[in-house]
């Protein structure tokens, strides 16, 4: 009896490995994607935005431009990224990133869908773009067009529909068309009084394109019910380890030794495992994120490029999730390993105390 009480606490030792690396993994995952500070803390996508947004322009200008048959000289983008900065600098960019993780949290823990609308206070933005830095940007990108010819596009049509030009009208400097094109802006962003209320704020809807269908409506209120559960009730997954470790302590464990060794060689390999998983993981995500295919962002699209934002998402979060991981195991393995020396001291002790007697 007693042999056979010890082959199931050892299959639930077993069984108790594989549920406390699960429990220290998703816990950990699911405490730093449901804590909104967190979050804020972890993603740092002003610099990304800053630095890819002029470098999308550049292509989608020479995609274009190719379309039409038009020659575009290099791009000054060191210029242009440097007036980005200006126009929209990493600390503003970093600011409107709060403000969209505070509106999706607003949403994801209280289900009202008018909490999920961004107010962004624009009025430094185009103030810049309306001053130098602007048109230091618009030069950046004028300074690299070729002459127009009568086969190609129109630069008084671009300015109407407020188009990047291919060309520069014949007997145009560089500074003149920089100069036509900043008022052309300027006059659109005068003509636009619904862009700017009086407040200089934009309202964006988060979900607006998501709500258009029903479907995307149930599957936005499900991710959001699903949010709230993990947020509430993740934590119960660590009550499986425990209830093992209260089952082997039942099953075989007689004396202090027997409680050092069954309780501290699962803490410990349990550790191990873990410590070996934690470091291995995030380069398994790299590889695959390397792998798979992303499509190219189309002519015009201002988006960050899918696996630069991914990237740019995943490492902070994966090195956050990797220093809980480090810190857990390690406490782990420390009590497991205190357990195990204490089962061996105990058990010598015993059996010298048998000797002796």
């Amino acid at each position: 009896m007693r042999g056979c009480l010890r082959l199931l606490a050892g299959l639930i030792a077993f069984l108790f490995v594989i549920a406390a690396v699960l429990a220290l993994f998703v816990v950990n995952l699911a405490q730093i994607v449901t804590d909104r500070g967190t979050m804020k803390e972890a993603l740092d996508l002003g610099p990304l935005v800053v630095e890819a947004g002029p470098l999308l322009l550049v292509e989608a200008m020479q995609e274009e431009a190719g379309a039409r048959g038009v020659a575009v000289a290099d791009i000054d983008t060191a210029a242009l990224q440097a007036a980005a900065r200006e126009i929209a600098p990493p600390e503003w960019t970093n600011a409107q990133i709060d403000t969209a993780v505070d509106a999706l949290f607003d949403y994801l823990e209280t289900g009202d869908m008018d909490k999920a609308t961004l107010e962004i206070d624009v009025r430094p933005i185009v103030e810049r773009l309306r001053g130098e830095a602007g048109g230091r940007a618009i030069r950046a990108v004028l300074q690299s067009l070729p002459v127009c010819t009568d086969s190609q596009t129109d630069f008084d049509s671009a300015m109407e529909n407020l188009e990047i030009p291919a060309c520069l009208p014949p007997g145009f400097s560089v500074e003149e068309a920089t100069q036509v094109v900043q008022e052309a802006v300027n006059d659109a962003l005068d003509e636009n009084p619904d862009l700017l209320n009086e407040a200089g704020q934009v309202q964006v809807e988060v979900f607006k394109e998501v709500q258009r269908t029903g479907e995307g409506q149930a599957g936005l209120e499900q991710f959001q019910q699903t949010f709230m559960r993990i947020k509430q009730w993740g934590w119960l997954l660590w009550l499986l380890p425990l209830g093992l470790l209260l089952l082997i302590a039942l099953l075989a464990v007689r004396s202090l030794s027997e409680w050092g060794h069954w309780w501290g060689w699962p803490l410990a390999v349990t550790a191990v495992i873990a410590l070996l998983l934690a470091l291995g993981i995030p380069a398994i995500m790299t590889a695959l994120l390397r792998m798979a295919p992303i499509a190219p962002p189309g002519i015009g699209s201002f988006t960050i490029p899918p696996e630069q934002m991914a990237r740019r998402l995943l490492q902070p979060l994966v090195s956050l999730w990797q220093k809980r991981i480090f810190v857990q195991a390690g406490g782990m393995f420390v009590l497991g390993s205190l357990l195990i020396v204490v089962g061996f001291v105990t058990r010598r002790n015993k059996r010298a105390a048998h000797e002796m007697a």
